[in-house]
């Protein structure tokens, strides 16, 4: 697992239900809080900072764009909003895209 891989598992977990950036940032916050390098299966994660709307890390976003390069989310942006909104695609919400395979109990 990667921290891109639990990024898709954070977009996924909404499914058909957009993620704002504050709600991305907030959900992988909690499991960065939350849960051991260990139980995350991954050597490294987000480092986040104290930023207006709550905790922030620019490579979260990083991480998103290449998951919407990939196919895997896409990145709407609405009128008359200054945001983003994050969205799985269908192949985003696959079992074997979201790293189910790879996630050990």
């Amino acid at each position: 697992m990667t921290p891109k891989d639990w990024t898709l598992l954070a977009i996924a977990a909404a499914q058909s239900k957009p993620l704002k950036p504050v709600h991305l940032q907030k959900s992988l916050f909690l499991l960065s809080e939350n849960l051991t390098r260990s139980q995350l299966q991954v050597d490294q994660f987000y480092t986040f900072r104290a930023h207006d709307y709550g905790p922030f890390c620019s490579d979260v976003y990083v991480d998103a764009e290449a998951l919407c390069g990939e196919g895997l989310v896409r990145i709407d942006r609405p009128s008359g909003v200054s945001y983003r909104l994050y969205c799985p695609t269908d192949e985003g919400l696959s079992p074997s895209a979201k790293g189910g395979s790879r996630l050990r109990p």
